[in-house]
């Protein structure tokens, strides 16, 4: 496959195994793209067979397409294999697709046009009828319900005699972005395993960095209402666990951002607020909750200027897993550099809970850093020395812990003893988290001992680049 030296735009699919709707995706760029000498295909196969490495064969023998495949051999949720995409990717600017999207003509010159710095920019879209009950704002037009029974050409002549000068203040997916602007906010959060909950997470998040949003609607995209929700040929057991999960996932989401997405939880997409004016500030002084809102924005602020993608995403992860939880008391294990500590003190204090770090050392700069982002730092608690001494010595201090953070020498001996001694002072219900599990061999082969020994936690390992494992205590 090709490269491109000169590419601006990178074009973001997620495959899942939808091979009918990857081929129909990616034939309608190639249909209706002009210059193709900028752009780049990046290709996620997301746990895919055969016959979707047979398909990116296919459109590789073309010369004037540039195609990128990212592979993800085992299936990860979706957020990952956005990210994925993204940190792959070479444009200057990013613009995600869904594999059941199909491009209008002229797309470049009436929505990849409208780019601009701090905006996330989304077309129209045209909907079959079952998602447009309750997705507001786009238009309902029946060319297919499936990729057997489209009418390509006829969706094609419908999208240019409805195209408008008409702009909407509101978010979606395709949407086109900076990718600086994707970075900056840590990409998709990995706590979300399901569709709908990690997109409007996302839109809030880069909403509380300032990126505004607009949708045209001088470009329409086709869209077969969620057929890359899902994988293909999934029975109904597994399409109710997906319920399920999403319903976990709103939990989550409720509990960091205190508003909700839906207008009905078993409604599953989105109604208010994300679609039509981006996240509603004044949601959150009229609940009472201005305190919260600004650890919500101190964290975005800490976000933006943390230099590395991969700390970013890890400490959204805690940040956001934490506020979910609502915990009292949170333990730190290793305050290194001071990023897991800046994101668990805003997570505390917008719980009012206490942080108890522990260091060896302890580290003037990482205090420095948290004076600097989270300012109020009374809810916190610093002991310097050996963290099993200190469990020791400080046993009731330290009991009944909601969450615990382990980022120490990663040795296995001491690792262990860590998990052993820390893990009978956590609550039932509450969560270790272990970083550098996929860095450190010491880390990984502590938890598979542990877990083997105490049959009541489960596991969670997020894959980002070093590993986070999440461990939870089960209720007895």
């Amino acid at each position: 496959m090709k490269g491109n030296n000169q590419v601006n735009l990178s074009v973001i699919i997620i495959n899942t195994n939808n091979i009918n709707y990857t081929d129909l995706c990616i034939k309608s760029f190639i249909d209706n793209t002009l210059e193709f000498s900028d752009k780049e295909l990046v290709i996620v196969n997301n746990g895919c067979s055969e016959d979707s490495y047979d398909l990116l064969k296919k459109y590789a023998k073309l010369d004037k397409v540039t195609i990128k495949a990212i592979e993800v051999n085992e299936k990860k949720s979706l957020a990952y294999c956005i990210n994925a995409g993204v940190i792959n990717s070479s444009g200057k600017w990013i613009l995600y697709v869904n594999e059941d999207n199909i491009f209008p003509t002229d797309w470049e010159t009436t929505y990849y046009s409208k780019k601009k710095k701090g905006y996330l920019i989304s077309p129209n879209l045209i909907e079959p009828g079952k998602y447009i009950k309750v997705a507001k704002g786009f238009n309902e037009k029946d060319f297919g319900l499936d990729y057997k029974t489209f009418d390509y050409n006829g969706f094609l002549d419908y999208e240019k005699g409805i195209r408008s000068n008409k702009v909407m203040k509101a978010s979606g997916t395709p949407h086109l972005m900076l990718k600086t602007d994707f970075m900056i906010v840590g990409g998709y959060d990995l706590v979300y395993r399901g569709v709908a909950m990690s997109d409007v997470d996302f839109y809030f998040k880069l909403r509380l960095n300032g990126v505004k949003m607009e949708r045209y609607y001088s470009c329409g995209f086709y869209h077969f209402s969620g057929k890359s929700s899902r994988l293909s040929g999934e029975s109904k057991t597994q399409t109710k666990e997906y319920t399920e999960e999403e319903k976990v996932n709103l939990t989550y989401f409720h509990n960091k951002w205190h508003t909700s997405p839906f207008s009905d939880i078993n409604g599953m997409w989105w109604t208010l607020p994300v679609l039509t004016n981006g996240i509603d500030f004044k949601r959150f002084s009229l609940t009472g909750d201005k305190y919260v809102l600004n650890q919500l924005k101190k964290f975005s602020n800490f976000m933006k200027n943390t230099p590395y993608f991969d700390t970013r995403t890890e400490c959204d992860i805690m940040f956001n897993y934490s506020m979910s939880k609502k915990p009292k008391k949170i333990v730190e294990l290793g305050i290194g550099n001071g990023f897991s500590s800046v994101a668990l003190l805003l997570c505390a204090n917008a719980s009012n809970a206490k942080l108890i770090s522990i260091d060896i050392e302890g580290s003037t700069n990482a205090k420095e850093l948290v004076k600097h982002y989270v300012g109020d730092t009374n809810n916190w608690i610093s002991y310097t020395g050996n963290d099993l001494d200190i469990a020791d010595e400080y046993k009731d201090v330290l009991k009944g812990i909601d969450i615990l953070f382990i980022d120490t020498n990663h040795e296995k001996e001491h690792t262990m003893k860590e998990l052993s001694k820390f893990s009978k002072l956590v609550n039932d219900g509450g969560v270790i988290f272990l970083h550098d599990s996929k860095s450190y061999e010491g880390v990984k082969h502590s938890v598979e001992e542990f877990l083997v020994k105490n049959q009541n936690w489960t596991f969670r390992q997020f894959d980002t680049q070093h590993g986070l494992v999440h461990l939870t205590k089960r209720r007895n």
